[in-house]
């Protein structure tokens, strides 16, 4: 059975477990998901490593079968992003919202409006 970890609106639950029932792939591809999930929130390399094993096999979709690809071919920075403290988060959320003010603002103004319009925001 599914385990429910995520929020899902009325009745999702309920379709993803018959689903999975009736078709091995999202049964595989769920269990997949969910494990990934769990090794990254809980920073664990070893149950990482045996994830992107499993994704590799034929059993699993060629989507998680490229992703589980991706992850070793760039496997030192996967390494460095699970076990450093550091996260470069809080940028890329200021640089996300920097983008947003500009793409609404777009055509409109210089860069005199858009810096007032970022520091009246405020981070």
């Amino acid at each position: 059975m599914i385990k429910n970890d995520m929020v899902r609106r009325d009745g999702e639950a309920q379709l993803l477990t018959e689903l999975a029932k009736v078709c091995e792939p999202i049964h595989v591809a769920s269990d997949l998901a969910r494990s990934f999930i769990t090794a990254v929130r809980e920073r664990d390399m070893n149950m990482l490593t045996a994830w992107t094993e499993s994704a590799s096999q034929v059993t699993a979709s060629k989507e998680m079968n490229g992703f589980a690809q991706g992850l070793v071919r760039n496997w030192s920075e996967v390494k460095a992003a699970i076990q450093l403290p550091w996260s470069n988060g809080r940028t890329e959320g200021h640089v996300n919202r920097l983008k947003l003010i500009k793409r609404k603002m777009f055509g409109r103004a210089k860069l005199d409006l858009l810096k007032i319009r970022v520091m009246a925001s405020g981070p």
